[in-house]
Parts: C-alpha cells; structure tokens; sequence
C-alpha cells in the first residue's frame, strides 16, 4: 500500500472501520424496532436499514440526519428519470424514507468474489450518466453550487449490478449528494479501493478507461483529504473522535 495520505492513513482506516463497525452499529443496535416482519439490511452502517413487507425502510441516524434525510427525499424522485435508482415509496414519517426493494448483487460482495473488474467498469460507466444529470434541475433541492451532481459516497458500497448482465440496477444511498466537481466521485472509488482492497487497487485503470478519462492526480488527491476530513468530522461530532485517533 503506498503512503500518501498526509493525514494519516490509519486515521482513514479507523474511520471506516472502527468507526462504522465499533460505534456507529452499536449507535444504532440501541434503538428499539417494536414492528413485525422487518429485518435488519446487510451493508448497513450510518443509519439503520431495514427490509419490510413494504419495502426497504430507512432511518437516519446521527449528526445531520435530517439534512440527509431531507436531500434523499428530494433528490431521488427528479434523477429517477435519468439514473437507475430505488423508486421512493410514500411515507409518511419524518426522518425515514421507503423505497422500493431492489435485486441485484452488491458491489462489495462482488469485489470480495473476485469480480472487482466488472464493479470498476461498471462504476465508470455510470458516473459518466451521474455528471450528465442537469445540474439546474436540482437546484434548491440540494445543497452546493457545483457544476455537476454529486453522489457523496460514490463506490462499490452503494451499487447493485444485474447477476446475468452486469449493468446497474441502483445506485443508492444519495444523502450526502450535492452539487460540486467531478472529481469528487471519482476520487472516491479510487479511495475505497486504494484503502480498503488494496489486492485490487492495481485495476483502477479499468475505471479510468470506463470513465473516459484520468483527473490530475493533484485534483484526485485533494478529493481523497476531503473524505478524510468528512469523515473525521462525522466522527467527532458522535463524539468518538478521541478513540478513533487512538
């Protein structure tokens, strides 16, 4: 693994894990569900993700959770029409949203199976559908004044691919969208592979050539602090960053 991030590449790695594993789940194991026939969504961590009879029901959790909520809630019904995502169910609760169960493979099962080349070319194909979005439709129902649409969390950890076809069948989790640069998302996937699946980082190319082009690398490293930083800050403000730092 190379060493480049200057904020400490154990403080990254602790966010991830040891924060979405060690305190945000056990956050979210306190809140008491008294309703039938749900259960617990793998792949779950910020907020808690449940499967019902309806659908798949979501509840946001921690800092900024109706920010979140609120730009999920109004994104998803306008980029419907140009991206493949989870048709929004009614519901009526603040602070929750159901959308439609959708069937697919999950990208990081996919990525731990060996099949990181398909996930790679695939999240290059569809960011490209992403940055197409016409920003000016989206502006008050997010927040940034960016000139493309944003996912926030862009990656293998949101992506449903078809088991037979391999193209897209969603791409979720939208509540940290907004609008900014490009380079956002894309500095994203080559994070979470350079961090997390490091035996695969070395076919990053795949997503380049899919995307159709290469950011600086300047620009990518940047976009990879600002994740770092992000979640650091998502850390301190659950009051965990003391630990995480340790």
């Amino acid at each position: 693994m190379q060493y480049r991030f200057t904020c400490g590449i154990k403080k990254i790695y602790a966010v991830r894990f040891v924060g979405k594993k060690n305190f945000i789940t056990p956050f979210l194991k306190n809140y008491k569900d008294n309703s039938l026939n749900t259960k617990n969504m793998p792949h779950g961590y910020t907020n808690q993700t449940q499967l019902t009879p309806r659908g798949i029901l979501k509840r946001y959790m921690g800092p900024g959770a109706m920010n979140r909520w609120q730009t999920e809630r109004n994104l998803l019904p306008v980029i419907s029409e140009y991206l493949p995502v989870p048709p929004l169910l009614k519901q009526k609760n603040t602070g929750e949203i159901v959308t439609k169960r959708m069937y697919g493979l999950h990208g990081l099962d996919m990525v731990e199976n060996g099949q990181s080349s398909i996930v790679l070319t695939s999240l290059g194909k569809l960011l490209k559908l992403v940055q197409e979005v016409p920003a000016q439709k989206l502006h008050g129902l997010i927040t940034g004044n960016g000139p493309v649409l944003v996912h926030g969390d862009y990656g293998p950890q949101n992506l449903l691919l078809n088991a037979k076809t391999n193209e897209p069948v969603a791409l979720v989790d939208w509540e940290w969208a907004h609008l900014g640069d490009a380079v956002e998302d894309v500095a994203s996937v080559e994070w979470t592979f350079r961090m997390f699946y490091t035996k695969e980082a070395s076919k990053i190319q795949l997503f380049y050539e899919a995307y159709g082009e290469i950011p600086p690398w300047e620009e990518r490293h940047e976009a990879m602090m600002s994740i770092c930083k992000r979640q650091l800050e998502f850390a301190r403000l659950l009051g965990k960053r003391k630990i995480i730092q340790q």
